[in-house]
């Protein structure tokens, strides 16, 4: 056991306490987070689990799978499996889709394919050649203040 990597972990949980407590004070009126928080917890569990199997099952070199043909099929995914959820929320009223304007959707191109697409392919490289927990925690620095 490595007492940095235990700091480092600490560190985050602490932080990740820090932020989620840091919504209790309703000073306007607002509603209970405990969903909210419930479901980012979840969300960050779903999250470690990912990062362990695709560092397990796409492993570094020519055995098992490419990492470009894995985040293809989360894309075919995403694609399949997002769409009907988001149509199925405006149909119920629950959620608003709309298409945003043209000026709005260019920029969203570019976050998507800089911020997103080449976040996520620079973090999966890093996951492949250290381990899930420090490519993970090198992520949470990433998050601005």
């Amino acid at each position: 056991i490595d007492p940095i990597k235990i700091i480092a972990v600490v560190a985050v949980v602490v932080g990740a306490i820090v932020v989620a407590n840091a919504d209790t004070e309703q000073t306007d009126g607002g509603n209970n987070t405990f969903g909210g928080d419930t479901m980012a917890l979840t969300s960050a569990c779903t999250y470690g689990a990912y990062s362990v199997i695709l560092k397990l099952r796409v492993p570094d070199g020519e055995e098992g799978l490419s990492m470009p043909l894995v985040f293809g099929f989360v894309g075919i995914f995403v694609l399949l499996g997002g769409w009907p959820v988001l149509l199925f929320l405006h149909a119920m009223g629950w959620e608003t889709f709309e298409w945003p304007q043209t000026k709005v959707m260019g920029c969203l191109l570019v976050n998507a394919l800089v911020g997103t697409n080449l976040s996520d392919v620079l973090w999966a490289r890093a996951l492949q050649l250290t381990t899930p927990l420090l490519a993970t925690l090198g992520l949470s620095l990433t998050i601005p203040f």
